[in-house]
């Protein structure tokens, strides 16, 4: 259970009654130093969130919002893929919000690299101004837990991040890490597989191990399943809904 300032307070008020009614007085001192350690061991409690974003004011807006939340704190924001890959390590944030446009390198590489690190790993929100379905497939494949638009309201992200962070939150299949060929065949599922070899320059024969594969990791058992499970990836009515075009990220 978390602990805020005013359980912190009301703590301290009634360890002056149990003083009072033993005969001693706790001091002022005590008080202040009391407060503290239940202030300090309040903020432990809390889950940890990182923001990776190219914009240094999208930091400054993100942390305000969350400071007056109160429920999480924010433990890095960073601007570029390996900086964050190294703040993550450092600081094991229990959920990162990652922008598909960064100041170096890319988000959805970023994701894949979060997926290889060793367990416990974080949960992964995407948060861009994209809104096109497209880049909502490519970065729930890549191992996004969920993805939201920037034009989204605000409580519409604080409900997000409550809703990952959950005890009872279970990851989706299509989070699952895909390699970047295996992403690219799914991508393109829909079209018939000598179109696919086209685009992505390879023999037939290997677009058929790579649906192969792709049946075997996400537990279905023909193509057809695979194109299903395609349109689950971007529904007409997502959970999070895909709300107007914010910046070109």
């Amino acid at each position: 259970m978390e602990l805020s300032v005013v359980q912190c307070t009301t703590d301290v008020a009634i360890l002056d009654r149990i003083g009072r009614s033993r005969g001693y007085r706790v001091s002022c001192q005590d008080r202040v130093w009391l407060n503290a350690v239940l202030v300090t061991c309040g903020e432990a409690m809390k889950k940890r969130l990182m923001l990776v974003d190219d914009y240094v004011e999208v930091h400054e807006t993100f942390e305000r919002m969350i400071r007056l939340h109160g429920s999480w704190l924010v433990c890095g924001t960073v601007t570029g893929q390996s900086e964050a890959l190294e703040a993550i390590i450092k600081e094991r944030p229990d959920c990162v919000l990652v922008d598909l446009k960064l100041a170096e390198g890319d988000g959805i590489s970023l994701i894949e690299e979060i997926r290889d690190l060793e367990d416990p790993q974080p949960r992964v929100i995407v948060r861009s101004g994209r809104s096109e379905r497209e880049y909502r497939r490519l970065a729930l494949m890549a191992g996004a837990d969920q993805y939201i638009c920037k034009a989204a309201s605000n409580q519409q992200l604080l409900d997000t991040i409550r809703t990952v962070l959950s005890d009872d939150f279970v990851r989706p299949v299509h989070s699952l890490k895909l390699s970047f060929r295996e992403r690219s065949v799914l991508l393109l599922i829909h079209q018939k597989k000598t179109e696919i070899s086209d685009v992505l320059k390879v023999k037939p024969s290997t677009v058929d191990s790579y649906i192969e594969r792709l049946k075997s990791k996400l537990g279905v058992e023909s193509l057809d399943d695979l194109r299903r499970l395609m349109k689950e990836l971007a529904p007409a009515d997502p959970t999070i809904p895909l709300i107007g075009f914010g910046k070109d990220s």
